[in-house]
């Protein structure tokens, strides 16, 4: 079913986003997130204990209705009122080939092997002696790979630790299976509100979903600004037709405009139940806060430059999540507009709006500003075209690889910063997890095409600096540009973010849930 509101120029699914989990699409966006990996058992008493759990599952609705109630007004604000506990649930290729035995199951190549068979694809270490080797994670390894994973969500912890108990001990008495890890991630408040640990803000450029929460009246999932622009949420935030994240819905046409929808995705590698569903990956990921600030500071002080800049660079935005092409643009202002932040291109100019003015934004082609290593213009090319193989992709075909990104820090914040680097010897990281309905077009594309790929998205550009590994040296030595010191290239073998644990998971529709269970 399509509809539009009649100043739209472009109809639009509606979503069922009371078969949708919530995490997918909205977002579950809590305070605290406990991930619970979790080993089945005996078939019967897994599925009885699936079917007590499946009417606690969180829906999109239910998250979207909850986001609507002002702040001052949601439970936990009011000591009288029980904090509101979201629950998502995901499954792994093998125990779906347990609980669908009688159904068709999905032909996608990569959620099939699973995340530890595929690591060496996505350039993380196999020698045994290294941390981020699969052998040596703490979950997802060979012999360690969960059947399931629980997303636990909450904005008071002691009440998401209890949830998490309960939900353990109601497996572990039905006889359904055992847990084998789990980790909670808590969102920094403060002043460092919004922060990973490397001290930048996380999750700013995310696809805005096409798509309609209702039909009558015509409400779409991401607002529009601009009636007048159908390509855009807010200004820089690409509107992405929902088949790329969630099954049974359009795609993204790879070859024409925007605005013009591609296939569904279901047809291509998921069974007809798969439908409202969406693949989840989940990599558990070890920042080296200490190293990665000590290299910035001391190639800061080579480079006669503020350690603060070099880190931008590197990132390619400042902390406050300020991209470097638009704080150019606005005379070196590092000041968040929430609603212009995500407003600029590499390869071309763009016009910003700005009340009742527009106002051209200069291109950055060369990287002068935003270097072509930095880690936001490699996650996100925008409107660079590069050459992959013999042809280069055009700006929709960029589109068909993005991620809704669900990431969550875990671990102690640091003290440590680019101008004072401290070393404190504690476990922190990133619980970073993404939702796309082709793990091996999207994320493992990302990942191999894109951070990993020293000739992306020109020869030389280097890697990644943040996530980018290089497999193919046996010292694992990357390289990157920076726009300081001419455009001069930096190298290290050491890596900030080490990959510690994950897997590929399935997070069905509530429908399919309670057909697994049945």
């Amino acid at each position: 079913m399509t509809a539009a509101p009649s100043h739209w120029p472009v109809k639009e699914p509606l979503l069922a986003v009371d078969e949708i989990q919530g995490d997918v699409l909205a977002g579950l966006g809590k305070r605290f997130e406990t991930l619970v990996f979790l080993a089945s058992g005996r078939l019967s008493q897994f599925k009885r204990w699936l079917r007590d759990l499946v009417p606690q599952i969180t829906t999109t609705a239910e998250v979207l209705a909850a986001k609507r109630v002002p702040r001052s007004r949601r439970p936990g604000n009011d000591r009288r009122v029980s904090p509101i506990v979201w629950i998502n649930l995901a499954f792994s290729w093998q125990s779906l080939r347990r609980l669908a035995a009688d159904h068709d199951l999905f032909t996608d190549r990569a959620f099939r092997e699973g995340l530890a068979r595929r690591s060496a694809l996505l350039g993380d270490p196999q020698e045994d002696i290294s941390e981020g080797s699969p052998r040596r994670w703490l979950v997802g390894g060979p012999g360690n790979e969960a059947d399931a994973v629980l997303i636990v969500a909450g904005d008071d912890r002691r009440t998401v630790g209890r949830v998490v108990a309960d939900l353990e001990h109601r497996l572990r008495n039905a006889g359904g299976g055992h847990v084998l890890f789990v980790e909670t991630g808590a969102r920094f408040s403060g002043r460092v509100a919004g922060n990973e640990h490397f001290g930048f803000r996380d999750e700013v450029s995310q696809p805005g979903v096409r798509g309609l929460v209702s039909a009558i009246p015509p409400k779409p999932l991401t607002p529009r600004y601009d009636a007048s622009d159908p390509a855009h949420g807010k200004p820089g935030e690409i509107l992405v037709w929902p088949g790329e994240f969630v099954f049974g819905y359009p795609g993204q046409n790879s070859q024409g405009s925007l605005c013009v929808p591609g296939p569904d995705p279901l047809h291509r590698s998921a069974p007809s139940w798969a439908r409202h569903g969406s693949f989840l990956v989940v990599r558990r990921l070890r920042q080296n806060v200490y190293a990665f600030h000590r290299f910035v500071n001391e190639s800061a002080r080579r480079l006669a430059i503020p350690p603060a800049l070099l880190a931008a660079q590197l990132i390619g935005r400042w902390t406050s999540g300020v991209s470097l092409v638009r704080s150019a643009a606005d005379g070196g202002n590092q000041r968040p507009n929430e609603r212009l932040l995500d407003s600029f291109v590499y390869q071309g100019s763009c016009e910003v709006v700005e009340g009742d003015r527009r106002r051209p934004l200069p291109a950055d082609a060369a990287g002068t500003r935003c270097p072509v290593s930095a880690h936001i213009r490699r996650m996100h090319p925008r409107d660079i075209r590069s050459r992959e193989g013999n042809t280069f992709p055009n700006p929709s075909d960029t589109q068909t690889h993005r991620l809704l990104r669900r990431g969550i820090p875990y671990g102690r914040s640091s003290r440590s910063t680019p101008e004072a680097p401290i070393e404190d010897c504690i476990d922190r990281g990133l619980l970073f997890l993404c939702y796309q309905t082709s793990i091996e077009n999207q994320f493992e594309f990302v990942v191999r095409r894109w951070a990993n790929e020293p000739n992306f998205p020109e020869p030389l550009s280097g890697h990644d600096p943040i996530i980018g590994q290089n497999s193919r040296s046996l010292c694992r030595q990357r390289t990157f540009r920076v726009a300081s010191g001419g455009g001069c290239t930096l190298t290290t073998a050491l890596e900030w973010v080490v990959p510690t644990g994950g897997g590929y998971f399935f997070s069905p529709s509530v429908g399919a849930l309670w057909m697994l269970c049945s």
